[in-house]
């Protein structure tokens, strides 16, 4: 019982880590991840645009593209989609640099919990992104300190979490299963045609 909840502080501070710095007038909102079927869309807020201008359209389709072919590899099961309120909360990455993404994590904590992060940046800011995820890493992995003798297996989930770059993409993926093989094969089919 003392593992199970202390498994759950755990995963609710990382969530907080992610979340708790939304400003006043917005809210987070939670649904299910999409289908790859389906596209992510996100609310105007925290800078960064529901839907891109039409000159950048391909920005938020080639992000939804890459979300949808990465998302099956991250087995996260039954998910919460992130929003931009999310991806900046950390303070670690700025809407200033982000023109178009979609998130989703496990609504599953403990040992099978993953997160996934599909963001276009702006022109010459990918690696102010990457460096921001590196630091949502870093934060998580100090949460996790106290509670991996307890669920190892989660722990290291996080330290093997993905931060790949190509161009202005940025993919954040922890695999909820430990499955990094898949994860990364995914990860680099998605960006191959980028």
């Amino acid at each position: 019982m003392k593992k199970l909840i202390s498994m759950m502080v755990f995963f609710c501070l990382a969530a907080l880590l992610l979340v708790a710095c939304g400003d006043s007038a917005s809210s987070v909102a939670s649904s299910p991840a999409p289908s790859p079927s389906e596209t992510v869309s996100q609310p105007e807020s925290a800078g960064i645009p529901a839907s891109a201008p039409e000159s950048n359209s391909g920005g938020q389709n080639d992000v939804n593209a890459i979300f949808d072919a990465v998302l099956p590899a991250a087995n996260l099961g039954a998910t919460i989609s992130l929003s931009d309120i999310d991806l900046t909360a950390s303070g670690n990455i700025s809407a200033d640099d982000v023109e178009a993404m979609a998130g989703a994590q496990s609504n599953v904590y403990a040992e099978n919990g993953g997160m996934l992060y599909v963001v276009k940046a702006l022109p010459g800011a990918a690696d102010r992104i990457s460096a921001g995820f590196e630091g949502v890493k870093e934060g998580l992995l100090s949460q996790g300190e106290n509670y991996k003798a307890d669920f190892p297996v989660a722990y290291a989930n996080i330290e093997n979490t993905r931060i790949v770059t190509k161009g202005d993409y940025v993919v954040y993926a922890v695999s909820a299963t430990g499955d990094f093989e898949t994860l990364d094969a995914a990860i680099e089919a998605a960006l191959a045609n980028i």
